[in-house]
């Protein structure tokens, strides 16, 4: 665990030359309760200090997510947001509406984080998740402003083909509100945020992660495509992250942020 000598509370500049967006409440990525204002903060920020020749950045938290892509960003209110995830944007034709939304609209910077997106079931009634064909005909939540693209990918379909119902309240807490008042079956969300939730509200015992991740994905910084500096902003950014990546810092800072993490379920 990091010792608390070493928490900085996180203070967000006020000026900058690159406007960037975010929110909170995904804990470890993105909170201003955390050091740094979370994982993905201290990450986007240090890339930017080491590849951004000079520029400077401010970020402003938004705690409404259904906002930020549209109007937000594609309207060019801010200049880039994180963290996102990226759909698969060469296999264009098989995305979901939300997915080609995203590939249409927006560049994606590298990689910044991998993490799984997990299925969370009632303990009294756990439905079973081993094929995608368990799934069909249950409810699902996952909250407002959240990507959808993982859910409709071409050999599951499960949008498009109304295999299942998507209920999408505004908080992963009101997802997992539902899902112990059996108003849904199940709740899809990173098992990073999806574990917090539930030690937050005390329902650990109430609750069953399944052990077959419904998917794998990559959390990116994004710029809308008509963005003037669009390709300027992302080549700094990615020329810092790599930068990041080669040094002992970008180790040191998921170390921190994850060992504080996990240590709170110990």
């Amino acid at each position: 665990m990091v010792p608390d000598a070493e928490f900085v509370p996180y203070e967000p500049a006020t000026t900058g030359d690159i406007d960037l967006l975010t929110a909170g409440d995904y804990k470890p990525f993105t909170d201003q309760s955390l050091r740094a204002g979370g994982l993905m903060t201290e990450i986007v920020e240090s890339a930017f200090e080491l590849g951004g020749a000079g520029a400077s950045q401010k970020i402003t938290w938004i705690n409404d997510w259904s906002a930020h892509l549209d109007p937000l960003l594609v309207n060019r209110s801010f200049d880039m947001g994180f963290p996102w995830l990226k759909p698969d944007c060469d296999n264009f034709r098989a995305l979901s509406k939300d997915g080609k939304f995203r590939c249409e609209n927006f560049l994606f910077s590298d990689p910044l984080f991998e993490m799984l997106v997990m299925l969370y079931v009632s303990s009294t009634d756990p439905i079973p998740f081993d094929v995608d064909s368990d799934l069909e005909g249950t409810r699902l939540c996952r909250p407002a402003g959240y990507y959808t693209f993982d859910l409709d990918a071409p050999e599951r379909r499960w949008l498009s083909a109304d295999k299942i119902t998507l209920v999408q309240p505004p908080t992963v807490a009101d997802c997992f509100d539902r899902l112990v008042d059996g108003e849904v079956d199940g709740v899809t969300v990173n098992n990073f945020t999806g574990r917090q939730q539930i030690q937050d509200l005390g329902i650990s015992d109430q609750i069953i992660e399944r052990q077959r991740a419904i998917s794998i994905q990559t959390l990116h910084v994004l710029v809308p495509k008509t963005h003037p500096r669009a390709t300027v902003m992302l080549y700094r950014f990615n020329q810092g992250l790599r930068a990041l990546k080669t040094e002992d810092a970008y180790d040191e800072i998921l170390d921190a942020h994850l060992s504080a993490f996990w240590a709170q379920f110990n």
